[in-house]
């Protein structure tokens, strides 16, 4: 129910941000981008991903249009693909593990997340050419891999691997100003989160850039 209350809030948006078209246009002109970006990934959800592995990096890529601006902003639709890694933190893992086992210790492997969604983005500008701030919302499907984590000498504390598919949703903020006529540079925060048999979520915060094709 949590996604569907993305998309109605979508929905509504886009009748707020996407501009009205004047008397002698009868639908916007449509600006094909390619977005590109890199920075962290910040565990979050559930507890023990939060707990036991270290921030670390997030990649991604989109590609779609964007639509003339208005008055108060303008629209923008993306296909997007995220790549996110965190790794396992061994040392704060095997300090709480000494309170029950202390002859034991564990060596635990990333988690990688990979999400591909469609994203609306709403730039408060009523131009391309001047710094623009701007918020994300999408929705999704979340992919939740990590490791399976060893434990020495008692193996049998094994922990099993897992590798899950999920519905995930975004929401987001950044902002973004011109560099070049055809390149804008950004940076953004957003909450990627996924319904796997737990919820998964991680905080990219990211720089990168637009390209106008």
């Amino acid at each position: 129910m949590k996604y569907m209350f993305v998309i109605v809030a979508l929905m509504l948006t886009l009748s707020s941000v996407v501009p009205a078209q004047t008397d002698t246009s009868l639908a916007s002109t449509k600006t094909p981008e390619v977005m590109l970006w890199g920075g962290l990934s910040l565990p979050y959800l559930p507890l023990d991903y939060r707990t036991f592995w270290k921030s670390g990096y997030n990649i991604g890529a989109g590609i779609g249009y964007s639509l003339d601006p208005g008055s108060t902003g303008y629209g923008s639709f993306f296909a997007t693909l995220d790549y996110g890694r965190t790794n396992f933190d061994t040392k704060k893992y095997n300090d709480s593990l000494k309170l029950t086992h202390p002859a034991d210790s564990a060596i635990g492997g990333a988690v990688t997340l990979v999400n591909v969604m469609v994203i609306f983005k709403g730039s408060f500008s009523s131009t391309k050419k001047s710094v623009a701030p701007y918020f994300l919302l999408g929705v999704g499907v979340m992919n939740f891999t990590v490791a399976e984590t060893y434990f020495t000498p008692n193996t049998s504390l094994t922990i099993p691997g897992i590798n899950k598919w999920g519905v995930s949703w975004t929401f987001g903020v950044g902002i973004e100003a011109p560099v070049t006529e055809s390149v804008r540079a950004f940076v953004q925060a957003k909450s990627l989160l996924g319904v796997t048999e737990q919820t998964r979520q991680y905080f990219p915060i990211t720089a990168g850039v637009v390209y106008t094709l």
